[in-house]
């Protein structure tokens, strides 16, 4: 395994160079997820909470309304995709976490099964079909517009997808006990990344970041080189994720906020 050290414009994940001091924000949030610009998006008690790099508190939204939890995308700037698939509603809120579009998928003849959906840069909807196996994307009155190949026969595999996201003119299928699936913006299946047990992930430059074995790694998309970065996380650390200017450790009852240079 290649071991590197970050010297890039907005990676840099060494203890040296570090401009301000740690920043604690308490809670135990359920999950932790930052956006390409910077913001930190956690959730606790059905509550999603927006903050700055800085540990401020910009918005929240409660969607305890809804009755579930739902699967939560802030992959496109300024905007929010949740996802309620027990009741196949997508709610769609802008940059202060106001409700801009309540769609019902319901309505959607194109697709049986929606079990997994997320937003695209263009600001349609890229859904997985579980009955039949395929990968759409639709607009936002279910029109579709692409569909992939059914993946059981591209793959020789029985996949079970648990979450998808587009990053970076990708789409991301993630099988934790197959790997990572890979599409073009077109829905068209590139290849299959052997990564097992890995559900949450950041695609930056190029590469995907993640953390498994206490470690922040990242692969080359292209490649598949696999590069260990050196960070210190103990066994309270759950995830490691990047912002613009810092690294994020998300733990039990707290995340920490590292600026760098």
């Amino acid at each position: 395994m290649n071991t590197k050290i970050f010297i890039g414009f907005l990676l840099v994940l060494i203890p040296f160079g570090i401009l301000a001091k740690d920043i604690e924000v308490a809670g135990e949030f359920e999950s932790l997820q930052c956006d390409n610009i910077g913001y930190i998006y956690a959730t606790k008690n059905n509550t999603i909470y927006k903050f700055d790099e800085k540990g401020d508190l910009l918005a929240s939204y409660n969607y305890n309304k809804y009755g579930a939890k739902p699967s939560i995308d802030v992959s496109v700037p300024m905007r929010v995709f949740l996802y309620f698939s027990d009741f196949k509603k997508i709610i769609i809120l802008d940059s202060r976490l106001s409700e801009m579009r309540i769609i019902d998928v319901n309505l959607f003849t194109e697709v049986e099964n929606p079990t997994l959906a997320c937003f695209s840069k263009d600001q349609n909807i890229w859904m997985y079909n579980a009955t039949r196996f395929t990968l759409l994307k639709l607009d936002n009155v279910g029109n579709k517009m692409y569909e992939s190949q059914n993946l059981i026969s591209l793959t020789n595999q029985n996949i079970i997808p648990t979450k998808i996201r587009e990053q970076e003119n990708n789409v991301f299928l993630t099988d934790t006990s197959k790997g990572i699936l890979v599409f073009d913006i077109l829905g068209t299946f590139i290849k299959m990344i052997p990564l097992r047990q890995v559900e949450l992930f950041q695609v930056k430059d190029g590469k995907l970041y993640y953390f498994s074995e206490r470690m922040l790694q990242s692969i080359n998309l292209k490649t598949l080189e696999n590069t260990t970065y050196n960070i210190d996380c103990d066994i309270n650390v759950k995830r490691v994720l990047l912002t613009n200017q810092s690294y994020v450790k998300w733990l039990k009852d707290k995340f920490v906020i590292i600026p760098v240079d």
